[in-house]
């Protein structure tokens, strides 16, 4: 396997970023210059039968979806002897999970605006269809900007083999209808995510234990420990870490409810969600005060969106939904905070 230094088809490796079963990652550049994160995948991994097939259909799923919350392919090649993935890069970003060992924990608008972005990731990725298959503190990203989901190309053509029970994820919290092997879903992508953001807000996980069955059946039976995070998002939290896949909301409406949207609204188009979120990584003034939990349960109004228009034009209100807003005061360098 190629190294630092090396080439790699049209790419330079210019720093190890480390490995785990799924290949080597590294920090690489293309002949332009420009960055990229290239993946070198592992030759157990490679030799597993049909995967090299379900790679490239992964590739292709990952180069239909774009944006600011997802580090998705730009390049590979699953035929090359050693087969490979290349990544956008993500800048100075750090993975949650060395974060959260250094002790550097999220909170308040920064775990807020944490919560906002992964999730965006995961309603554009579930609005293609596409599954994320294991939402974990390795695969997010955290810097100045907010936070980027990895798409897990290499590790979707793993976890999608002939007998859909094959994989090499370890999630840090287990989904518990996957316990028994089995094929993810959209309902394990929003469970691993509402974990995760446990994680990064507390640094433990959201069914406190050691490795046993009696922790495990606590994710299948009990309540998820909450402490340490405020409301209103340890609400939103606990509705996706129920035992039953079936009652937990999908991604489009976790998100809807983290932006402050109400079951008097619309159900908003993901591409509105999508840029309202992006709008809420620069606008860092508000965070809801409350959100409607009743839109998890039983989604929105059916309500004509000329009528919304009218209502939003009307009013130009600064806050979707009509919720209660924390206000932060404008910024020291005479900016108004957006």
């Amino acid at each position: 396997m190629a190294g630092v230094g090396e080439r790699v088809d049209g790419y330079r490796l210019v720093g190890d970023l480390g490995a785990d079963p799924r290949g080597a990652h590294f920090r690489a550049v293309d002949a332009g210059g420009a960055p990229h994160v290239l993946t070198l995948v592992s030759g157990e991994t490679a030799r597993t039968p049909g995967f090299r097939e379900r790679l490239e259909r992964s590739v292709a799923l990952s180069l239909r979806v774009s944006s600011f919350s997802l580090l998705t392919a730009v390049d590979a090649d699953p035929w090359a002897d050693t087969p490979w993935v290349a990544f956008r890069d993500a800048g100075h970003a750090e993975p949650l999970s060395e974060r959260i060992a250094g002790g550097d924990l999220l909170a308040d608008r920064e775990l807020y605006r944490f919560a906002v972005h992964t999730a965006t990731a995961l309603a554009v990725l579930h609005g293609e269809g596409i599954v994320h298959h294991g939402v974990t503190g390795e695969d997010i990203l955290v810097g100045a900007d907010g936070a980027v989901v990895v798409d897990r190309v290499v590790a979707r053509a793993v976890e999608t083999t002939a007998d859909g029970s094959r994989s090499l994820l370890t999630p840090q919290q287990p989904e518990p209808e996957r316990r028994g092997g089995g094929r993810g879903t959209g309902a394990d992508d929003v469970f691993g995510w509402a974990a995760t953001v446990v994680r990064a807000a507390t640094g433990r996980s959201a069914f406190p234990g050691p490795p046993c069955p009696e922790t495990a059946a606590r994710a299948v039976t009990g309540r998820p420990d909450l402490e340490g995070v405020s409301r209103p998002l340890s609400s939103v939290l606990e509705s996706c870490l129920v035992h039953d896949p079936a009652r937990r909301p999908g991604a489009h409406r976790v998100l809807a409810v983290l932006l402050g949207y109400t079951g008097e609204d619309v159900c908003p188009e993901l591409g509105e969600l999508h840029a309202r979120s992006l709008r809420f990584g620069a606008r860092k003034r508000w965070m809801p005060l409350e959100v409607d939990l009743g839109v998890l349960e039983g989604g929105f109004r059916a309500r004509a969106r000329e009528e919304v228009r009218r209502r939003v034009a009307a009013s130009e209100p600064e806050n979707p939904g009509g919720l209660n807003l924390i206000w932060q005061p404008p910024d020291m360098d005479g900016g108004d905070g957006d």
